[in-house]
């Protein structure tokens, strides 16, 4: 039986400003097209299953901990900031690697180690904040 409060389309948050134009382009090579109109905060996805929305990094994840939004993209400092009950799914640093080794970026390799750097310390800081608070 069909879940009569459930919506099968997922809700994203799309971050607005610096962050914008290299969403959409990601966005772009995975297949999904965003078309953006003049002062338009929603802009329109070729997938009927996922509707956009523009909105600031810093709101983001208190608009899906509120369940206005169901996933978004936003820094992991904002969401520390705004103490937001979200579950993080990914670092989008994967995806900034894959990116320069497919376009052959010689600098590759100083970006894997810095993003598996940033990895190892947020998993160090995580477990000494979590020894401190539980």
């Amino acid at each position: 039986m069909p879940c009569a409060t459930c919506n099968d389309t997922v809700k994203f948050g799309l971050p607005k400003g610096s962050l914008e134009d290299a969403t959409i382009n990601l966005f772009a090579r995975s297949g999904w097209k965003i078309s953006m109109r003049n002062r338009n905060y929603f802009p329109e996805i070729n997938d009927p299953a996922i509707t956009a929305r523009l909105c600031r990094p810093q709101e983001m994840p208190a608009y899906i901990a509120e369940g206005v939004l169901d996933a978004g993209l936003t820094g992991k400092d904002w969401i520390f900031e705004n103490q937001a009950d979200v579950i993080v799914v990914g670092l989008i640093g994967g995806v900034k690697v894959y990116g320069k080794f497919s376009s052959g970026d010689p600098d590759t390799s100083k970006t894997a180690a810095s993003w598996f750097g940033a990895c190892i310390f947020l998993i160090v800081a995580a477990t000494i904040l979590r020894s401190f608070f539980l």
